[in-house]
């Protein structure tokens, strides 16, 4: 939420912490999916396992929780000034019993620009809901392939533009499209969605014997937006596949120009991650990691070309395993390793600056090793997230050793972690990296 905040979310337990990255501090009390309130804060009693999506936003202090769960329910907890130390209160709504998906809920899609958000199942369905009331505004035909439910596996929005899109198991994409503002308080016609099939940009070839052992590509990540007063583009990425691809919707004609991305001379895919440009006079591009420990940087405005588009820059990132995280800005550039580390290089140069071990103990002999899952730079603030543990590290000045005396009572009470732990609050200096830092300021 801010440098002095952050929020973390269990699928497993179905709870959401409150912690202070700075100093290591975790909240007492949880925001779970139940509505039972903080509790308190022992997600081992308090706990709800049937979550099986969930997405986090905030507004200055209040934060938003959307949880989709395995029995359909869609709901959302809203949380005012949730970082106060005391007991924060919280609200949470659920949506009607008519308006669940007859199946699990497999993601939840969120759209900043307006106030509402998007939801796929395993029902074959697509539901547009209210963020305020949880109620469903529309929901999409069920998709069934050869008798059977096609589930949705990702689902994405540009609701300010009237889009929305959903991939099925069965590799084809749906686009939706609405000649009204989607955001407006009087949109209710399901009616004015104009609907596109797409077929899977995957080439659906005869299957070898060799492809019988090779894992059926799953859609990871997927995004719509529009491109043009008659054009939509669409971005998404498998995993088991060396490729992502670009795919742009003639929204009068229905035709569309698919445009294949990567180099299968290099290991599978990962993670994608797309940097799409905030000014029109800034360019977009995409970042990838493979499963060997490389990292590639793609041009995305590049022309639309019949041979798959190779990265414009390559780096060979980690030697520990699979890229698994990937955060950018406008100075560094982290990725995080399936083993732990992470690894902080010049946005411009792409050479290394730092490097941090894994903040997990070492793992018994036979026991997976916990990887890095979600790595956030905020500023001066980075924010790495590796398996259960949370680290974080702030450019700044070290602190003197010699500090002012203190009373009894100050030095009693300095340090409020119970009897029997300790807490170890580190301080790092990177003289190179400010250096960088204030040179690209002043350039």
């Amino acid at each position: 939420m801010s440098e002095s905040g952050l929020l973390t979310t269990s699928i497993q337990y179905g709870v959401v912490a409150r912690s202070l990255p700075l100093s290591g501090k975790v909240l007492k009390g949880y925001l779970d999916a139940a509505g039972t309130g903080l509790g308190i804060g022992n997600p081992n009693v308090e706990f709800t396992p049937n979550v099986s999506a969930c997405r986090l936003t905030s507004d200055g202090g209040t934060a938003r929780v959307f949880w989709g769960k395995r029995n359909g329910e869609v709901a959302v907890t809203t949380a005012a000034r949730v970082m106060d130390p005391g007991r924060a209160s919280s609200k949470l709504v659920r949506c009607k019993v008519e308006d669940h998906h007859d199946g699990i809920v497999n993601e939840i899609a969120l759209d900043s620009a307006v106030n509402r958000f998007v939801s796929g199942g395993a029902d074959g369905q697509v539901k547009l809901w209210d963020t305020k009331t949880v109620v469903c505004l529309w929901s999409s035909d069920k998709q069934l392939q050869s008798l059977v439910i096609d589930p949705f596996l990702k689902v994405s929005s540009a609701l300010a533009d009237g889009i929305i899109a959903g991939a099925l198991n069965s590799g084809d994409i749906l686009l939706w499209i609405s000649s009204r503002q989607v955001h407006s308080d009087d949109f209710s016609s399901p009616a004015s969605f104009a609907q596109y099939r797409i077929m899977s940009p995957i080439s659906k070839g005869q299957p070898s014997l060799q492809d019988a052992f090779i894992p059926k590509p799953q859609p990871t990540l997927l995004c719509v937006r529009r491109h043009s007063q008659t054009t939509a583009v669409l971005l998404i990425g498998y995993s088991d596949h060396s490729f992502f691809y670009r795919v742009v919707v003639d929204l009068i004609s229905g035709k569309h120009e698919t445009t294949a991305f990567g180099d299968p001379s290099f290991g599978y895919n990962s993670i994608v991650e797309p940097i799409f440009a905030a000014q029109p006079d800034d360019c977009s591009f995409i970042i990838t990691g493979d499963l060997i420990g490389s990292v590639g940087i793609y041009d995305w405005d590049t022309p639309q070309t019949s041979s798959s588009v190779v990265p414009t820059r390559r780096l060979e990132a980690h030697e520990d395993g699979a890229v698994t995280a990937l955060a950018w800005s406008s100075v560094v550039l982290a990725t995080g390793s399936a083993c732990g580390t992470t690894t902080v290089w010049d946005a411009l140069t792409l050479e290394p600056l730092r490097r941090f071990s894994s903040p997990v103990p070492r793992a018994a002999p036979g026991r997976e090793v916990g990887g890095v899952s979600k790595i956030v730079i905020e500023k001066e603030l980075l924010v790495i997230i590796a398996d259960n543990r949370v680290m974080s590290w702030k450019v700044g000045q070290v602190h003197h050793r010699d500090t002012p005396h203190r009373s009894k009572h100050a030095r009693a009470n300095k340090n409020p972690v119970p009897k029997g732990q300790r807490m170890h609050i580190l301080f790092f200096v990177d003289t190179q990296l400010i250096k960088r830092c204030r040179a690209i300021r002043s350039a």
